[in-house]
């Protein structure tokens, strides 16, 4: 019986880290394409306006 209650223990966190990794991961990429993509169209403005 305490194999099972360890195993579902185990299996509900490993479920817990892939609900708080996988989202974290998805908006990091996010964050860092919004970034580049703003820095990029920042420089065209400057040197298209100077």
């Amino acid at each position: 019986k305490r194999r099972k209650i360890i195993a579902a223990i185990i299996a509900a966190l490993v479920v817990a880290g892939c609900i708080v990794i996988i989202p974290a991961v998805i908006l990091t990429r996010i964050s860092q394409t919004v970034t580049t993509t703003i820095a990029t169209a920042a420089t065209t403005i400057a040197t298209t306006t100077t």
